[in-house]
């Protein structure tokens, strides 16, 4: 499965792209946003935990894109889970 994203925001400089995965990490232009530099850090062990990878391509000034690729699962949901039939605890309907 791949996922991708692009923005025309500010973009990422290129001397703050090898820190993006470190916690509270957030490059001197992150002063003019709210954030606390955890949320691609979790973004990227979530993503590694399923055996996935996740490239950021940016240009300051441009825009940012990030690509998540994910393997494909071994297991499919069952018709009834995939259909909301079971709550987050597991309990049927």
């Amino acid at each position: 499965v791949i996922i991708e994203h692009t923005d025309t925001g500010w973009g990422i400089p290129e001397k703050d792209l090898q820190h993006i995965g470190e916690r509270f990490y957030r490059g001197k232009h992150g002063e003019r946003t709210k954030g606390t530099g955890l949320g691609l850090t979790l973004c990227k062990e979530i993503i590694n935990l399923h055996g996935g990878t996740m490239q950021i391509n940016s240009k300051f000034g441009v825009g940012t894109s990030i690509i998540i690729t994910l393997p494909k699962g071994r297991y499919e949901l069952s018709e009834h889970i995939a259909s909301g039939g079971v709550d987050a605890k597991g309990n049927g309907d």
